[in-house]
Protein backbone atom coordinates (compact mmCIF):
# COMPACT_ATOMS: atom_id res chain seq x y z
CA UNK A 1 0.00 0.00 0.00
CA UNK A 2 1.39 3.36 -0.92
CA UNK A 3 0.29 6.87 0.03
CA UNK A 4 1.01 9.19 -2.87
CA UNK A 5 1.47 12.96 -2.83
CA UNK A 6 -0.08 13.45 -6.21
CA UNK A 7 -0.75 9.99 -7.53
CA UNK A 8 1.60 10.51 -10.50
CA UNK A 9 3.63 7.95 -12.38
CA UNK A 10 1.68 4.76 -11.65
CA UNK A 11 -0.16 2.43 -14.02
CA UNK A 12 -2.72 1.42 -11.44
CA UNK A 13 -6.30 2.32 -12.22
CA UNK A 14 -9.81 1.61 -11.04
CA UNK A 15 -11.29 -1.30 -13.02
CA UNK A 16 -14.57 -0.72 -14.82
CA UNK A 17 -15.87 -4.26 -14.14
CA UNK A 18 -18.77 -4.80 -11.77
CA UNK A 19 -17.87 -4.35 -8.14
CA UNK A 20 -19.57 -4.90 -4.79
CA UNK A 21 -18.33 -1.45 -3.78
CA UNK A 22 -21.13 1.17 -3.77
CA UNK A 23 -21.24 3.34 -6.94
CA UNK A 24 -20.92 6.61 -4.93
CA UNK A 25 -17.77 5.23 -3.30
CA UNK A 26 -16.32 4.18 -6.68
CA UNK A 27 -17.03 7.69 -7.99
CA UNK A 28 -15.32 9.12 -4.91
CA UNK A 29 -12.26 6.95 -5.56
CA UNK A 30 -12.05 8.22 -9.14
CA UNK A 31 -12.47 11.84 -8.09
CA UNK A 32 -9.74 11.59 -5.47
CA UNK A 33 -7.38 9.41 -7.54
CA UNK A 34 -7.54 6.36 -5.32
CA UNK A 35 -6.60 3.32 -7.40
CA UNK A 36 -5.53 -0.30 -7.19
CA UNK A 37 -4.04 -3.11 -9.27
CA UNK A 38 -3.90 -6.90 -8.97
CA UNK A 39 -6.97 -6.99 -6.71
CA UNK A 40 -10.63 -7.76 -7.01
CA UNK A 41 -13.25 -7.05 -4.38
CA UNK A 42 -15.86 -9.53 -3.24
CA UNK A 43 -18.71 -9.56 -0.73
CA UNK A 44 -19.86 -12.36 1.55
CA UNK A 45 -22.54 -12.65 4.20
CA UNK A 46 -21.10 -11.78 7.57
CA UNK A 47 -17.78 -10.63 6.11
CA UNK A 48 -18.76 -7.54 4.18
CA UNK A 49 -16.56 -6.45 1.27
CA UNK A 50 -12.95 -7.61 1.14
CA UNK A 51 -10.03 -7.67 -1.28
CA UNK A 52 -8.60 -10.76 -2.95
CA UNK A 53 -5.28 -10.87 -4.80
CA UNK A 54 -5.77 -11.78 -8.48
CA UNK A 55 -2.07 -12.30 -9.17
CA UNK A 56 1.07 -13.07 -7.19
CA UNK A 57 2.07 -9.84 -5.42
CA UNK A 58 5.80 -9.33 -5.39
CA UNK A 59 7.71 -7.17 -2.86
CA UNK A 60 7.57 -3.55 -3.99
CA UNK A 61 4.39 -3.99 -6.01
CA UNK A 62 1.94 -1.09 -5.81
CA UNK A 63 -1.33 -2.68 -4.75
CA UNK A 64 -3.24 0.40 -3.64
CA UNK A 65 -2.32 4.03 -4.32
CA UNK A 66 -3.95 6.68 -2.13
CA UNK A 67 -2.97 10.36 -2.31
CA UNK A 68 -2.33 11.74 1.17
CA UNK A 69 -4.89 14.45 0.43
CA UNK A 70 -7.56 11.71 0.25
CA UNK A 71 -6.70 10.32 3.70
CA UNK A 72 -8.85 11.44 6.61
CA UNK A 73 -6.25 12.85 9.00
CA UNK A 74 -6.09 15.61 11.58
CA UNK A 75 -4.16 17.76 9.06
CA UNK A 76 -6.63 17.38 6.19
CA UNK A 77 -9.99 17.88 7.91
CA UNK A 78 -11.97 20.97 8.79
CA UNK A 79 -10.87 22.73 11.99
CA UNK A 80 -7.39 21.25 11.59
CA UNK A 81 -5.85 24.10 13.62
CA UNK A 82 -8.21 23.52 16.55
CA UNK A 83 -7.45 19.80 16.47
CA UNK A 84 -3.73 20.52 16.43
CA UNK A 85 -4.19 22.69 19.51
CA UNK A 86 -5.79 19.74 21.35
CA UNK A 87 -2.87 17.56 20.31
CA UNK A 88 -0.47 20.15 21.70
CA UNK A 89 -2.39 20.08 25.00
CA UNK A 90 -1.76 16.34 25.31
CA UNK A 91 -4.82 14.66 23.78
CA UNK A 92 -3.61 11.35 22.27
CA UNK A 93 -3.25 11.39 18.50
CA UNK A 94 -5.70 8.55 17.89
CA UNK A 95 -8.33 10.36 19.99
CA UNK A 96 -7.77 13.55 18.01
CA UNK A 97 -8.45 11.45 14.92
CA UNK A 98 -11.67 10.24 16.57
CA UNK A 99 -12.78 13.86 16.94
CA UNK A 100 -11.84 14.53 13.30
CA UNK A 101 -13.95 11.58 12.13
CA UNK A 102 -16.90 12.70 14.27
CA UNK A 103 -16.65 16.26 12.93
CA UNK A 104 -16.60 15.09 9.31
CA UNK A 105 -19.55 12.78 9.92
CA UNK A 106 -21.49 15.62 11.51
CA UNK A 107 -20.79 17.77 8.44
CA UNK A 108 -22.84 15.38 6.28
CA UNK A 109 -22.74 15.95 2.53
CA UNK A 110 -20.50 19.00 2.93
CA UNK A 111 -17.68 16.73 4.09
CA UNK A 112 -15.02 15.86 1.55
CA UNK A 113 -15.20 12.25 2.85
CA UNK A 114 -19.00 11.91 2.86
CA UNK A 115 -19.20 9.02 0.34
CA UNK A 116 -16.35 7.22 2.07
CA UNK A 117 -17.81 7.69 5.56
CA UNK A 118 -21.20 6.49 4.31
CA UNK A 119 -19.53 3.20 3.33
CA UNK A 120 -18.26 2.58 6.87
CA UNK A 121 -20.25 1.05 9.73
CA UNK A 122 -21.65 3.48 12.26
CA UNK A 123 -19.23 1.94 14.73
CA UNK A 124 -17.24 -1.22 15.29
CA UNK A 125 -18.69 -3.68 17.85
CA UNK A 126 -15.93 -3.16 20.41
CA UNK A 127 -16.54 -3.71 24.16
CA UNK A 128 -16.07 0.05 24.52
CA UNK A 129 -19.76 0.42 23.52
CA UNK A 130 -21.17 -2.71 25.11
CA UNK A 131 -23.95 -2.53 27.67
CA UNK A 132 -23.39 -3.52 31.30
CA UNK A 133 -25.16 -6.84 30.65
CA UNK A 134 -22.92 -7.58 27.67
CA UNK A 135 -19.79 -6.68 29.64
CA UNK A 136 -20.77 -9.18 32.33
CA UNK A 137 -20.14 -11.91 29.74
CA UNK A 138 -16.47 -10.89 29.88
CA UNK A 139 -16.27 -11.25 33.66
CA UNK A 140 -13.05 -12.90 34.72
CA UNK A 141 -11.18 -12.07 31.51
CA UNK A 142 -10.03 -8.61 32.54
CA UNK A 143 -11.41 -7.20 29.28
CA UNK A 144 -14.50 -5.87 31.01
CA UNK A 145 -12.44 -3.72 33.41
CA UNK A 146 -10.06 -2.67 30.66
CA UNK A 147 -12.95 -1.54 28.45
CA UNK A 148 -14.57 0.43 31.25
CA UNK A 149 -11.29 2.14 32.14
CA UNK A 150 -10.74 3.06 28.51
CA UNK A 151 -14.26 4.46 28.19
CA UNK A 152 -13.77 6.60 31.32
CA UNK A 153 -10.47 7.92 29.96
CA UNK A 154 -12.01 8.73 26.57
CA UNK A 155 -14.89 10.60 28.17
CA UNK A 156 -12.53 12.53 30.47
CA UNK A 157 -10.45 13.56 27.47
CA UNK A 158 -13.61 14.46 25.55
CA UNK A 159 -14.74 16.79 28.36
CA UNK A 160 -11.29 18.41 28.35
CA UNK A 161 -11.52 18.83 24.58
CA UNK A 162 -14.93 20.52 24.89
CA UNK A 163 -13.50 23.00 27.41
CA UNK A 164 -10.57 23.90 25.15
CA UNK A 165 -12.30 23.68 21.77
CA UNK A 166 -11.87 26.71 19.49
CA UNK A 167 -13.06 25.25 16.20
CA UNK A 168 -15.64 26.82 13.91
CA UNK A 169 -17.99 23.84 14.16
CA UNK A 170 -19.20 22.58 17.55
CA UNK A 171 -17.86 19.24 18.70
CA UNK A 172 -20.26 16.31 18.17
CA UNK A 173 -21.78 14.56 21.19
CA UNK A 174 -19.79 12.24 23.41
CA UNK A 175 -21.73 9.27 21.99
CA UNK A 176 -20.76 10.23 18.43
CA UNK A 177 -17.19 10.68 19.58
CA UNK A 178 -17.06 7.20 21.15
CA UNK A 179 -18.45 5.67 17.96
CA UNK A 180 -15.81 7.47 15.92
CA UNK A 181 -13.11 6.27 18.31
CA UNK A 182 -14.03 2.65 17.55
CA UNK A 183 -13.24 3.42 13.90
CA UNK A 184 -9.99 5.24 14.61
CA UNK A 185 -8.76 2.53 16.98
CA UNK A 186 -9.57 -0.33 14.59
CA UNK A 187 -8.89 1.13 11.13
CA UNK A 188 -6.24 3.83 11.42
CA UNK A 189 -2.84 3.69 9.75
CA UNK A 190 0.14 5.76 10.88
CA UNK A 191 0.57 8.07 7.88
CA UNK A 192 3.58 10.18 8.93
CA UNK A 193 4.71 12.59 11.63
CA UNK A 194 2.74 15.50 10.21
CA UNK A 195 -0.57 13.72 9.60
CA UNK A 196 -0.34 11.26 12.49
CA UNK A 197 -2.86 8.43 12.32
CA UNK A 198 -5.43 8.53 9.58
CA UNK A 199 -8.15 6.59 7.81
CA UNK A 200 -6.86 5.40 4.43
CA UNK A 201 -9.82 4.78 2.09
CA UNK A 202 -9.79 1.43 0.29
CA UNK A 203 -6.66 0.20 2.12
CA UNK A 204 -8.81 -0.40 5.21
CA UNK A 205 -10.71 -3.09 3.27
CA UNK A 206 -7.55 -5.21 3.25
CA UNK A 207 -6.00 -7.20 6.09
CA UNK A 208 -3.48 -4.75 7.48
CA UNK A 209 -2.38 -5.99 10.90
CA UNK A 210 1.36 -5.83 10.29
CA UNK A 211 2.15 -7.54 13.61
CA UNK A 212 0.93 -10.81 12.10
CA UNK A 213 3.40 -10.69 9.20
CA UNK A 214 6.57 -12.74 9.41
CA UNK A 215 9.69 -10.67 9.95
CA UNK A 216 11.86 -10.44 6.85
CA UNK A 217 14.98 -9.00 8.49
CA UNK A 218 15.97 -5.45 9.34
CA UNK A 219 16.88 -4.17 5.89
CA UNK A 220 13.88 -1.91 5.48
CA UNK A 221 13.49 -0.60 9.00
CA UNK A 222 15.80 2.40 8.82
CA UNK A 223 13.84 4.16 6.11
CA UNK A 224 10.69 4.45 8.18
CA UNK A 225 12.04 7.12 10.49
CA UNK A 226 12.53 9.66 7.73
CA UNK A 227 8.91 9.80 6.58
CA UNK A 228 7.92 12.83 8.61
CA UNK A 229 6.18 14.91 5.97
CA UNK A 230 4.53 14.82 2.56
CA UNK A 231 7.82 14.03 0.84
CA UNK A 232 7.44 10.36 1.83
CA UNK A 233 5.07 7.88 0.22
Amino acid sequence: VRGERGGQGHAVRIPVMSSPLPPPLLAWFRRHRVSWAGLRFEAAEGRGVYGVAEVDLNPGSVVVAVPKAAMLTRKNVRDANALHALLALGLPSVEVLGLAIALERAAGKSSKWHAYLQSLPLHEPLPLLWSAAELRMLAGTGLDETSQRRKRRLLENYRSAVEEWEGAAPLPSSEEYLRACTLSSSRAFLVDGEHGEGLVPLADLLNHKAALAEEQGDEGDEGDEGDEGDEGD
